[in-house]
């Protein structure tokens, strides 16, 4: 810490400072369930994710739709041949209802761990069961999920009781849980973040605790700035229009006021996600052009 300054809470005192954000779960609690438990909050999120792509007027999902909706909900391992042999454990038809994706879903869980320790011992360089800051940077990335150091610093002090800087592997699928809980934002971030969606729910006249779905864009630019606007203006159009996300009953059907349905706090920070990762992506590929360097 600097000179006259407090040191940077850790362990418990962390957990305590992250543990509140409004329309999530806790932190605490979600460090406590069993890595193949999905808590009610989770059941939730997973129906209205659902609810975005199955097929309208239906209530059914397509399994050709299955990857595009982990993606959504922030997974990582998408390898097409995996997510179809989960698939055909739950069901030999070409469609799910919601039940028969909660069977795959926590099936998937346990498939998604046993990936993350593949790639854990793949980064674990010298093979002594843990990774320092130095081999856990390149390992996000690995992942395709973004590595800032406010987000990795928050985590650590969560995980990294101790403060060694090096974390196992049960201790990394700990990092992951706190790093996904609000979508890869810190505290801070999520909590301006909620600010911005109260005050654009209570502008466009939503239901409460509900962002009008021809809000998005604008709260998002408001969030992230003006060079998002072409990525947030997508995002709502795919949400107004039945597009991609929208492939659901919520995109189509008419709430009494004649509009769209609207987002959830917790459905917003995933646009949020989806936002700055296509941002970082754009900023990838501009560089690449301006440096004339490929891949």
């Amino acid at each position: 810490a600097a000179a006259g300054g407090r040191p940077p809470a850790r362990g418990s005192d962390a957990l305590r400072t992250a543990a509140k954000i409004p329309g999530i779960p806790d932190l605490q609690n979600i460090l406590a369930q069993q890595d193949d438990e999905l808590s009610e909050e989770a059941v939730s999120r997973i129906r209205n994710a659902f609810k975005r792509f199955k097929v309208p007027d239906t209530n059914d999902l397509h399994v050709d739709d299955v990857g595009g909706l982990l993606a959504y909900l922030g997974h990582v391992m998408l390898a097409e041949e995996g997510i179809r042999s989960i698939v055909k454990e739950v069901t030999t038809y070409d469609y799910l209802d919601f039940d028969e994706f909660l069977s795959m879903m926590e099936k998937f869980i346990a498939y998604e761990k046993d990936q993350f320790q593949i790639v854990f011992r793949d980064f674990d360089d010298d093979g002594s069961g843990s990774i320092d800051i130095s081999e856990l940077k390149p390992l996000l990335a690995h992942l395709r999920l973004i590595p800032l150091r406010a987000m990795i610093n928050e985590a650590l002090s969560i995980v990294d009781a101790d403060g060694n800087g090096e974390l196992d592997f049960e201790e990394f699928v700990s990092f992951l849980k706190v790093y996904r809980r609000a979508e890869g934002f810190t505290t801070a971030e999520a909590l301006e973040l909620h600010g911005i969606f109260d005050a654009f729910s209570a502008q466009g006249g939503g239901a409460f605790g509900e962002l009008p779905a021809d809000h998005l864009a604008d709260a998002l630019v408001q969030g992230f700035g003006a060079h998002v606007t072409d990525v947030a203006q997508g995002l709502e159009s795919q949400l107004m229009s039945g597009q991609g996300v929208t492939k659901s009953s919520l995109a189509t059907s008419l709430s009494n006021s004649g509009k769209p349905e609207g987002v959830s706090f917790a459905e917003f920070l995933i646009f949020a996600r989806r936002t700055r990762e296509a941002a970082m992506d754009k900023l990838k590929g501009d560089y690449r052009s301006f440096s004339g360097k490929e891949g």
